[in-house]
């Protein structure tokens, strides 16, 4: 079997079951050079090795033979840096000479103001071999499918979750970069890639042109639900992630909507020698997953999610995101709230809120006691509603406050994969303050 550049011996592939170390191995493997995986369960496998960062006893039987090393470090714990200084001292002394290092496009090694654990890491590891090289690649693709928060909401939600606002990102296929790591793994000593190496995709996208695209190749619609930091955190945390990791993940949400992934370079090409994959072949390569439900179509809770999401969707004014919400005709009823009943197009309901919440300084509907029943592809929806208006102040003045409580029930049906509302009714419960903030407005688009 070859072995990687002018070295002898076998390359040790750390995170041997994430999703670029299990990539790397397998085209290591195929390619037959010797090559083993590291994990804390391997198992019978012999081309799995037991490895686990927390015990270094298992240090030097995992790094015996070899000579190049694929680095994946343990970002999450709390003394990262410490465990790769230990684990580093015994894969040099057994032989350990090229170290591919996995770090982020986000975290330039040259920047000293910027402090994280995957920055201190690949500075020490350059200090301590002799040819070490820093992937550094942008925003997976792979993301969107799996179990990530992301593909999460994709699937059982139809909404790609972001708090990158419009800007772009030039995200990259894993393949990509496990196609890059093997290459310099293997490289000639006199043509390795040292230093730091920026992995992005062709070209750059929104997350909402990423629900777009989705959309089309996967056959059913998909919106982008734009949060702020904050509330892309709380998303992250009711995912299942740790607090502050999701913490953390959500300020890299504020990096992109600067502008810093913003960007495409021609590295995966100049390495591998074909250029990088579109996000767009990616995600028709991918349609089939992106279009998994379960089997069960959405659920009860994506159903709540649709109505809650109505809500916000009025609140922030994302006038063009509600509308996708409703089947194309909806029927109406706030007989119950000083209005009346009719059916109309979603464009003519959703003008007719536009222009009747549009000229207030803020609006709060808040929802409690959602209840929802499912009834094969017709879901039936209840909440009490908490509707506070703030009308815009005149010069030098306050704006008037109106609070009504009441309730909202929707009917909702399934199209395109997701919940649509078809039918609401509306109710008035009480009413505080001047209600004449919405004056002058069509009587049928009253709100509780």
């Amino acid at each position: 079997m070859s072995s990687p550049g002018e070295n002898s011996g076998t390359v040790l592939v750390t995170g041997a079951s994430g999703t670029t170390g299990s990539r790397v191995l397998r085209l290591l493997l195929e390619a037959g050079v010797a090559a083993r995986g590291a994990t804390r369960s391997p198992g019978s496998n012999p081309d799995l090795v037991k490895f686990d960062w927390a015990d270094p006893t298992t240090y030097a039987a995992a790094t015996k033979g070899c000579s190049a090393l694929y680095l994946v470090a343990p970002v999450a714990e709390p003394a990262a840096l410490e465990l790769v200084k230990a684990f580093a001292a015994v894969a040099k002394a057994n032989g350990v000479k090229r170290v591919v290092v996995l770090s982020s496009s986000s975290l330039p090694t040259d920047d000293e103001s910027i402090r994280h654990p995957l920055i201190e890491i690949a500075r020490y590891v350059r200090s301590e071999f002799e040819q070490v090289a820093i992937l550094r690649p942008s925003w997976f693709m792979s993301n969107m499918i799996g179990s990530t928060p992301l593909a999460r909401a994709i699937r059982e939600r139809a909404v790609v979750v972001s708090a990158t606002g419009e800007a772009k990102v030039a995200f990259i296929d894993p393949d990509d970069i496990a196609e890059v790591a093997v290459k310099t793994l293997q490289e000639d000593t006199a043509a390795f890639p040292a230093g730091d190496a920026l992995l992005t995709g062709p070209s750059t996208h929104s997350f909402r042109e990423m629900a777009s695209l989705i959309s089309r190749e996967a056959g059913r619609q998909i919106l982008h639900l734009a949060l702020d930091i904050d509330e892309f955190a709380s998303f992250l945390v009711a995912s299942g992630v740790p607090a502050v990791p999701a913490r953390e993940l959500a300020a890299l949400d504020r990096v992109v909507a600067a502008g810093a992934e913003d960007r495409v370079t021609d590295t995966v090409e100049r390495i591998i020698g074909r250029p990088a994959h579109h996000l767009e072949q990616y995600i028709r390569s991918h349609a089939a997953e992106l279009q998994d439900l379960g089997g069960a179509g959405p659920d009860r809770e994506a159903a709540r999610d649709a109505l809650s999401t109505m809500a916000w969707f009025i609140d922030r004014g994302r006038w063009q995101d509600l509308e996708a919400l409703f089947t194309p005709e909806v029927s109406l009823d706030y007989s119950r709230a000083r209005g009346t009943s009719s059916t109309i197009s979603r464009t003519e309901l959703v003008k007719n809120w536009r222009e009747r919440l549009g000229p207030l300084e803020a609006s709060q509907h808040v929802l409690g006691g959602i209840r929802a029943s499912v009834v094969g592809d017709v879901a039936h929806v209840s909440a009490n509603v908490l509707a506070y208006l703030l009308a815009r102040p005149a010069e030098g003045g306050t704006g008037e406050l109106t609070k009504n409580g009441g309730q909202w029930e929707v009917e909702m049906v399934v199209r395109d994969g997701s919940w649509r509302i078809r039918s609401m009714t509306a109710s008035l419960s009480w009413a505080e303050g001047r209600q004449d903030v919405l004056e002058g407005a069509q009587s049928r688009s009253s709100h509780a």
